[in-house]
């Protein structure tokens, strides 16, 4: 099975796998509940585009990243969580894709996946990064500062 083809079949394990991962890591405070995992399935719909055709989503709607970041600035993450949020959902992938009897059918999906996950962990954290500077004031900048250039 590809690796595109275990993202979109085996999305409904992936989750629960990503959610005891990251509350067994950060404890009770790093239940995101129905909010994160929707926005996880749909970084993973995305990431099963990406892997599939580089071509086809060349990058993360900057809509899903800012709401990603602003919904983990409101729980009160750091930014230890919000990456760690991203690499275990990509070992997640990886492990679910080992499990397959011909996992290593495409490296080039691998490198893929592994592009595609670093970019989003970047471009979130940056977000966050900036929202946690100014989300009590500064409210003409924060725009500015969320506002893809």
């Amino acid at each position: 099975m590809s690796l595109h083809e275990l993202l979109r079949t085996e999305k409904q394990r992936i989750i629960p796998c990503w959610e005891a991962i990251a509350g067994a890591l950060w404890g009770a405070r790093h239940q995101g509940g129905p909010l994160f995992r929707e926005q996880m399935r749909e970084f993973l719909d995305w990431l099963e585009q990406r892997v599939r055709d580089l071509r086809a989503s060349p990058s993360f709607p900057h809509e899903r990243a800012l709401e990603h970041a602003e919904q983990r600035v409101r729980a009160g993450y750091d930014l230890a969580e919000v990456i760690s949020d991203y690499a275990v959902m990509r070992d997640c992938v990886l492990e679910a894709w080992e499990r397959q009897p011909d996992a290593l059918k495409s490296a080039s999906e691998v490198r893929r996946l592994n592009q595609a996950v670093d970019e989003v962990i970047a471009y979130v954290a940056v977000l966050y990064a900036r929202l946690r500077l100014f989300r009590d004031d500064r409210p003409r900048e924060y725009t500015e500062l969320v506002t893809p250039h």
